[in-house]
């Protein structure tokens, strides 16, 4: 992320977009993690694993169409 926003000038919004797609992705995969543990039975039930994996769905989705306006911004 730092290589991108060093190598591209670009306005705050997109310094913003970007921080944000990074850090959805790192959050799904953590909430991806959670719920492995939780289908192999090392963490207990805090959340609904089947609301869990629904919501990863949906927050993976919004950082991939983060994702593909990044690369539009920036080579088109």
């Amino acid at each position: 992320m730092s290589g991108v926003r060093s190598t591209y000038y670009f306005n705050t919004f997109f310094n913003i977009e970007l921080l944000f797609h990074h850090g959805l992705g790192l959050f799904v995969l953590l909430l991806g993690l959670y719920v492995e543990l939780l289908f192999v039975g090392r963490v207990k039930d805090i959340l609904n694993r089947f609301i869990a994996m629904k919501l990863i769905a949906a927050l993976w989705f919004l950082s991939y169409l983060l994702g593909v306006h990044i690369y539009l911004v920036m080579y088109y």
